[in-house]
Order: structure tokens, then C-alpha cells, then sequence
């Protein structure tokens, strides 16, 4: 028995990594394509494809994780199974992470806790297997309060180096990873370490800015990086002290974190930070003021919550709640037994590994059960309306199909997210299919001087809802796929045939 407990001690975490890939990778694209998912895995594709490796700063998206999303759509037959691998590789590397802070700053024991606490999670779970940046963003997060208290322990140019390149990397990814970035620096003003340390923190500015080097000499990056206040507040909005927005956003937030951690979890966390401020080490009470003021930060900047949002600043507070259970499960055995208390935390995990589990083999039921709990379900975006890619299944068969028989054109209007982006995912790699934009505002013609539209070899239409770019004169449906969840649908047209008068070629 005691050879066992040796060799699991041992291989435990390997265990773990194993059990890890087994639930980010089970029905990793029973999910449909997600319309975020579908945009950012196109601008990819045409981002290596053509060339504009910065093709995404035009809507003020960093590329960075978009290029991975594009190689590795490449890796299987089912280009957003290699995509999402893409988050769940992320996501194990935001494991290890976890294990790594736990150990050094804790104990062996807390970092395992966070390895299988974070897998079981719900709210990481999702995000670990969405082609998203959240993910990412997150593991940034993790090694960046890695190696920040580390250099608040030992102060280091190593150190100062190591988080410059992770605030660049993250900068690269998405510019709600700099929050992390701002809580470091508050932290530093408030220990006064900032200008002992000045030549450290040149240091970390000038790995961070080598590092984002190619995205700030880019012209675009600064002409569209105002258009970031569509997510977040500007100054002048928050000096004016929007307390409805901020009071949303806490609601908001708090819902998230009780829901998508789970109850008993949440508790855990509780505990743990509890026990973690009555520790005498500065350097853990330091950790939570790292964990902490990023989700305050975005709380405070953010003009609405979301889970999205605020995910990315969630993964630590596993570190929390490990700390809680280890306490509590080393707590002397009084009222509660020893089985009692062993009880309550498999009661707690368990409830976690359910509503993943669920999450994994029947995603419809999942947001159908969170809608009902939460208003922060997010069940439109990803199962009832047209955002959420029910339906792209069956149009891409059905084009496939067509396309295995001789060459055919894809049209669609100019439109971004589902269904376009979508079919340009699944089918660009078809070299019997050639796609065009079929849209008045694209065309660039006097619609009202043509009578008929013609092809010389087929032509296969397809819109979202009745959106038809002003075509609709010209087209005839032959099917329509409705979402089973909502109102929305994807429609099937064609030429009409049957058309005589002026006629313009658009093939």
C-alpha cells in the first residue's frame, strides 16, 4: 500500500495531465463553430494566406493567436478540431502553471489541488475548447503572477526579462492581458520597489516592447486602437462615475464566479483566501493582491460583463481554493468526521465534474440548465441564435456534396461571422469551390438595369435569415436550415433559371 501512495505521489500530476486531455479533447467539436470562432480562424487563414500577416488590426484584433488558429486548422480533416486544440494545448500549459505557482509559493499538494480543480471547472472547461483568446490570455496571466512574485521574493533582471516578454506576448494576444501588466506596477508603487528596481523595470520594458516590436511599428495597430472603447470605458466615461454600469458588471461578475466556479467551490475559495491573508508570508498575501486587482480592474473598465470577459482572470483563484480545502481537510476531526470532511470536498469536486461532464457530452442541456440559473448563460450567442452555428453542418455538406461532382461557386454577401466566415473554414481547402461575394454594395452595379444573373457552372447562394445582399430578385431558394433553438436560419438559393432580358455573367 504504501509502494502505491509512493509511485501515485510520484505520477500523480502525469495522471492528471492525462485525465486533462481526455476531457478538453472528448467531443471537442460537438459544439457547433461559434461566430468569433468562425472570424478569427478566416482572418487567419487569409492572414498566411495572402500574406497581410495584420489583416485582423483592421477591427483592432492582435493576429498573434489567430496564426496558430490557421496552422493548426491544417493538423486534421476537421478544421476547428485543430483549431480548438489550439486552447486546449493553452490550457494545459495554464495547468502546469498553476502546479508550478502552487508548489514554489505553497506546497506540492496546493498546486495539484489547482491542476484538478481547474480541469473540472465548468467555466474552464468551455473556454479551454473554443478557438477563443481567452485561454491564452489566462495562461499569460498565470506565469505572469508566477514570475511577478517571484521577482517581488528576489528581485532579478531574469525575472524582469521573463515578464516583459509575457506582457508582450499577452499584448500580442489581446490587450485585456495588459491588466495583469497594470496590477504588477500598482503592486511595486505600493511596496516602493519601483525605483530601487528602476534598471530591472527598463529591462522589462524593453523585452516587452522587442517583443511587440512588429505590432507597434504597424500603422494600423495605432489607428485602430481606439476602437477598443466599444468594450471598454474611456477617461472621460469614467470619470463621470458610471454606477449602474459598475454596479451591472459587479452583479454580473459575482453571478459568474458563484455559478461557473460552482457553489461549494466558491466557498473553497473563500476559506482559502481567508487563510492565505492570516499567513505571516508577505509574499502569499502578495498573490492575492495579483489575483485580485485584475478582476477589479476589469469589473471597473469593462462597459458590461460577460463570461468571456472576465474568464481569463479566473484560473487563479483555483490556487485559492485548493488552499481552502487543504486547510479544511487538515482541520482536527471534531463535530465533522475525518470521512466527513473528505465527504463535503468530493460532494464539492463531484458537483464540478457533473456539470462539465454535461458540458462535454450534451452541450445543449448544459446552457439550457445554466439559463435557467444564470442570466450571464450566454445560451443566444452560442446555441439560439444565428451566432452560434447551427445548421453550418449541414450547409457544408450539402456544398460538398455538390462540389464532389464538378466545380462550383460559393457566394454570399459581405457579411462577417456565421455563416460566411464559417464556410470559408470548412471549405477553403475544396479547389472545386470558388468563393465571391454576390452583394449589391459589393458589386458595384445599377441592379435596376439587370434582369437576370448567370453563371456557367453552378452557383450556390447562401445567406443568413432572409439577407440576400440585394439579390433577391435574381435567386430562388431550394432549401432552408432553421436553427431548432431559435428563429434564425441559413437558406440555400440559386440563379433563377427561368429569366430572360439583360443579362450580366458572374462567374
Amino acid at each position: 500500500m504504501n509502494v502505491f501512495k509512493q509511485h501515485l505521489r510520484k505520477f500523480l500530476l502525469w495522471y492528471l495531465i492525462v485525465v486533462f486531455f481526455l476531457l478538453r479533447l472528448w467531443n471537442l467539436t460537438l459544439l457547433p463553430i461559434f461566430n468569433d470562432e468562425a472570424i478569427y480562424i478566416h482572418w487567419g487563414i487569409k492572414e498566411l494566406q495572402s500574406g497581410n500577416l495584420y489583416y485582423s488590426l483592421y477591427d483592432s484584433k492582435q493576429p498573434l493567436l489567430m496564426w496558430f488558429f490557421a496552422i493548426f486548422s491544417t493538423v486534421s480533416r476537421d478544421p476547428l478540431w485543430g483549431a480548438r486544440l489550439v486552447s486546449v494545448l493553452f490550457g494545459l500549459v495554464g495547468t502546469l502553471g498553476l502546479f508550478t505557482l502552487g508548489k514554489k509559493f505553497f506546497s506540492r499538494t496546493i498546486g495539484l489541488w489547482a491542476v484538478g480543480l481547474y480541469m473540472v471547472i465548468p467555466i474552464f472547461s468551455f473556454f479551454d475548447r473554443q478557438a477563443l483568446m481567452e485561454t491564452a490570455v489566462g495562461v499569460v496571466g498565470v506565469w505572469f503572477v508566477y514570475f511577478s512574485l517571484s521577482y517581488l521574493q528576489k528581485p532579478s533582471t531574469k525575472h524582469a526579462v521573463m515578464l516583459g516578454i509575457l506582457g508582450g506576448l499577452g499584448e500580442f494576444i489581446k490587450t485585456s492581458s495588459l491588466l495583469f501588466v497594470v496590477a504588477f506596477i500598482m503592486v511595486l508603487l505600493w511596496k516602493r520597489k519601483i525605483w530601487r528596481n528602476i534598471r530591472d523595470i527598463s529591462y522589462f520594458v524593453l523585452s516587452f516592447v522587442i517583443v511587440d516590436s512588429l505590432l507597434f511599428i504597424n500603422p494600423m495597430f495605432w489607428q485602430t486602437l481606439s476602437s477598443n472603447s466599444r468594450y471598454s470605458l474611456t477617461i472621460d466615461e469614467i470619470m463621470r462615475f458610471p454606477i449602474a454600469v459598475w454596479y451591472n458588471n459587479i452583479e454580473a461578475n459575482g453571478e459568474i464566479i458563484l455559478f461557473y466556479l460552482t457553489p461549494l467551490v466558491v466557498v473553497g475559495m473563500f476559506w482559502g483566501m481567508r487563510n492565505i491573508w492570516l499567513s505571516k508570508a508577505q509574499i502569499k498575501k502578495l498573490f492575492l493582491w495579483l489575483v485580485f486587482l485584475p478582476i477589479i480592474l476589469e469589473t471597473f473598465l469593462s462597459k458590461s460583463s460577460t463570461q468571456r470577459y472576465l474568464v481569463s482572470f479566473l484560473p487563479l483563484l483555483t490556487i485559492c481554493t485548493a488552499v481552502g480545502i487543504d486547510n479544511f481537510l487538515n482541520l482536527e476531526c471534531g463535530r465533522l468526521s475525518c470521512w466527513g470532511k473528505k465527504a463535503v470536498v468530493i460532494m464539492g469536486i463531484s458537483l464540478s465534474t457533473v456539470i462539465t461532464s454535461l458540458q462535454i457530452s450534451n452541450p445543449v442541456s448544459y446552457f439550457q440548465l445554466y439559463s435557467h440559473l444564470t442570466r450571464m448563460s450566454d445560451i443566444g450567442g452560442y446555441l439560439s441564435t444565428q451566432n452560434s452555428g447551427e445548421g453550418i453542418a449541414r450547409v457544408v455538406s450539402f456544398l460538398k456534396n455538390k462540389s464532389s461532382m464538378q466545380p462550383i461557386i460559393v457566394a454570399t454577401t459581405v457579411n462577417t461571422g456565421n455563416p460566411e466566415d464559417a464556410l470559408y473554414v470548412y471549405l477553403s481547402g475544396d479547389k472545386n469551390i470558388n468563393f465571391i461575394y454576390l452583394d449589391n454594395r459589393f458589386l458595384g452595379i445599377q441592379l435596376a438595369t439587370i434582369d437576370c444573373l448567370s453563371s456557367s457552372i453552378p452557383l450556390y447562394f447562401i445567406s443568413r435569415d432572409e439577407q440576400q445582399g440585394g439579390m433577391n430578385q435574381y435567386l430562388q431558394q431550394i432549401e432552408s436550415i432553421h436553427n431548432p433553438y431559435g428563429e434564425n436560419r441559413i437558406g440555400i438559393y440559386t440563379l433563377k433559371q427561368k429569366c430572360s432580358g439583360k443579362t450580366i455573367r458572374v462567374d
